[in-house]
């Protein structure tokens, strides 16, 4: 059985769908409607290649698929990752543009091959490193201006703003889960797991929020993320939350550090840089003790 993960599109297509049916049949409807969602996603989990490949043709999207909701006109949009069910958002009808915000499969081989002499010098670098970050710096550097801008900002964003450590990674790592950029994701677990969170917290910066023992502060650290991420400008009441933590400096840090980390995962997941030797792909859910 694959699980199932809502990306933050998909939870706010839920809630938002959920509130429109109450007014129009009270408590009862909502409940149905939930319901229903459920028990669609707990099909989805028990068989994932059940779903209708219709739509994804109509996309022009390889295996994306569609399941609908007992009862209700709309459903599931999906797709089957090497460890996981990526769900994507609640649709309509069998629309193309419907199914526009999910994301097409990201490169399995480089794009733009990493510059041998680049990655030589860069091996030799982190040699005694917990990280190994050779093929993003190796592709990078066909472009030398962008390779040496990119260096000096993720520099700043990393170490020098006025976040704390902690709450910089766990935006990064929930952009480069939004964003589906594996690589991304991979390099900043070797970080954070050597410097501030814990496997539970990584994995659970891949689940919604509520799900996870975060503290406030650290929440709206990923609502942020989950609004920029959704509609590249954080709402008011995020912003009002975030600002109850944060003073305007780290503001500006946690806003510049996300969209920083949404360039990145573009360019990561664009060019088909595939990660080096020893860095992690997604994380699984902790067995539980």
């Amino acid at each position: 059985m694959s699980e199932v993960r809502l990306r933050p599109l998909a939870e706010a297509d839920l809630v938002g769908r959920s509130e429109h049916y109450r007014p129009e049949g009270g408590d009862e409807l909502d409940r149905r409607f939930f319901d229903a969602a459920i028990e669609s996603l707990r099909d989805i989990e028990r068989m994932p290649g059940a779903g209708s490949l219709r739509i994804g043709e109509m996309c022009g999207v390889d295996g994306l698929r569609s399941r609908r909701l007992t009862g209700f006109p709309c459903g599931w949009f999906y797709l089957e990752r090497d460890d996981h069910v990526d769900v994507g958002l609640l649709h309509s009808r069998d629309r193309r543009e419907d199914c526009l915000p999910m994301h097409v499969p990201r490169p399995t081989a480089p794009r733009l091959e990493p510059i041998p002499k680049v990655a030589a010098r860069a091996r030799e670098a982190m040699e005694s490193s917990f990280a190994n970050a050779v093929n993003v710096i190796a592709t990078i550097a066909h472009s030398r201006p962008i390779s040496k801008a990119f260096g000096e900002f993720a520099q700043a964003i990393l170490f020098k703003g006025d976040l704390s450590r902690r709450d910089v990674e766990i935006a990064v790592l929930r952009m480069g889960w939004n964003c589906q950029s594996v690589y991304e994701f991979g390099q900043h677990t070797l970080i954070a797991r050597a410097e501030v969170m814990t496997e539970q917290e990584i994995y659970l910066v891949t689940r919604p929020i509520a799900e996870g023992n975060w503290t406030p502060a650290e929440a709206a650290v990923l609502q942020v993320v989950d609004d920029l991420y959704s509609d590249d400008c954080v709402s008011d009441a995020t912003w009002a939350e975030a600002l109850a933590h944060f003073n305007e400096a780290e503001m500006v840090h946690l806003v510049a550090a996300a969209g920083c980390y949404r360039m990145v995962s573009g360019l990561l997941n664009s060019t088909g840089v595939q990660r080096d030797e020893g860095v992690p792909g997604w994380p699984t859910a902790p067995t539980p003790t």
